[in-house]
């Protein structure tokens, strides 16, 4: 499988300022974060324009290009998840995988890199299976054997073509294709923070994939400098995210009012038993009957308890003032519980994740046969072990043999030599005596 292209590449940046400077007649509207497009101030002179729009684009091309002038890729993992994460019919698509596929692509996803915590909160419940099994894919495209990357390739390629069928009818007329015309495609989407750019980058993977040349003007540098910072936001901590600054209003600590909202606040569950203020018997019926209407009980409350620094937040940035504020803060105080409720169903629903707990066996399972290997090298090492002994008591044995065997021979030599000494002895006496006696 030839692995090139956006998918394994990123998307890379080309030093071609005069050509997107010139592309067209008129400037393209200027573009902010978000994908939000700006017309020129109403009065401006072309010319200045021209000339904001030169800087603007070189500022940008000098943060997208490294300092010896090569290319580098932004990575688009992030964008084309979470395009395909809540399109309808990639939902569809994805719902008819085997179990078996959901698991193997829920595992590898548990076990790569693309783990942005602020990006994960962005998704629901259902849209972050659905990113789950996107990342799994790319992963395998990236990583994976070539039979099970051009399978991941194929059935992700068409989750996206299905996805954005009539995008490609209405797009995809000629060889080439303005980008202006994928700005204006993309507008509708910019309302949902980062979907503009999202949408855009998979316009850009079926461009790719259709041999279908855009032809670029400055708002597509400036999108790519805006999707190198959502890439950053997107693999940050969630509370590198979101700051809140906590000011102090004087006098607003002191008053009766703010006394009685911080009591409530600190002892939420009287949240969930109702506010029992004079004249607000019908708007607390009302609130209860909001809850019975989406299928709970605000009892359900009773437990969620707000740390020090929340009930700061809420009480400054609600600013919340006497009487008139008080329907503000109920509602205020039941979105914080709410969300802090959904936040604990969300992790309990992420912690019993089935592809999580089967990574859990799949690594008891690793290390029970790791455990079971290194038992039967144990049992083979002392096999081994056990045989050298025997060898080497063998051995023993024979040589205690040999030295019993060589002492026998050595006491029999010397008693032999004794014996021989005595009959010398002798001999020589007799000797002796014989040639005295003669």
């Amino acid at each position: 499988m030839n692995k090139k292209g956006m998918i394994f590449e990123g998307l890379k940046v080309r030093n071609e300022i005069k050509k997107a400077m010139y592309q067209e007649e008129n400037l393209p509207d200027r573009i902010q974060e978000e994908n939000r497009y700006l017309t020129e101030a109403e009065g401006e002179d072309t010319g200045k324009s021209v000339l904001k729009c030169e800087r603007e684009l070189t500022r940008v091309l000098e943060k997208l290009m490294n300092e010896d002038g090569e290319e580098i890729c932004l990575d688009v993992t992030y964008f084309l998840v979470f395009a395909a994460a809540q399109n309808p019919v990639c939902q569809e698509e994805l719902k008819t995988l085997t179990p078996e596929q959901i698991l193997e692509y829920q595992k590898i996803f548990l076990d790569n890199g693309y783990h942005g915590e602020y990006f994960l909160s962005c998704l629901g419940y259902e849209e972050y299976y659905y990113a789950q099994v996107l990342f799994g894919m790319l992963e395998v495209m990236r990583e994976g054997s070539r039979e099970k990357a051009e399978d991941a390739y194929r059935l992700f390629m068409g989750l996206i073509r299905k996805g954005w069928h009539s995008a490609r009818k209405e797009l995809f007329k000629e060889e080439t294709l303005e980008f202006q015309c994928i700005q204006e495609w993309a507008e509708p989407y910019t309302e949902q923070p980062a979907m503009g750019m999202s949408q855009i980058c998979v316009i850009y993977l079926l461009t790719e994939a259709c041999h279908v040349e855009i032809r670029k003007n400055v708002n597509y540098y400036l999108i790519l400098e805006c999707m190198i910072d959502r890439n950053t936001i997107w693999d940050s901590k969630k509370e590198e995210i979101l700051e809140y600054e906590v000011w102090g209003r004087q006098g607003y600590a002191d008053s009766s009012f703010s006394r009685m909202l911080a009591e409530t606040v600190r002892n939420p569950f009287q949240a969930a038993l109702g506010f029992q203020v004079e004249g607000y018997e019908e708007f607390d019926c009302y609130l209860q009957n909001l809850f019975h209407l989406g299928g709970i009980d605000r009892n359900v409350l009773g437990g969620e308890v707000l740390d020090e620094r929340t009930r700061e937040i809420l009480l400054e940035i609600g600013e919340f003032e006497e009487k008139s504020g008080l329907e503000k803060y109920i509602y205020s105080l039941y979105i914080v519980l709410l969300s802090g409720y959904v936040k604990k169903c969300l992790d309990k629903i992420l912690e019993n994740n089935p592809a999580r707990w089967q990574r859990c066996v799949d690594r008891e399972a690793e290390e029970k046969d790791t455990l079971k290997k290194q038992i039967n090298e144990l049992e083979v090492h002392c096999r081994s072990v056990k045989k050298r002994n025997r060898e080497l008591e063998e051995k023993l044995e024979q040589a205690e043999r040999t030295v019993r065997r060589k002492e026998n021979q050595m006491q029999r030599a010397v008693k032999q030599h004794q014996s021989e000494k005595q009959e010398l002895i002798k001999l020589r006496e007799r000797q002796y005596n014989t040639g005295k006696a003669g």
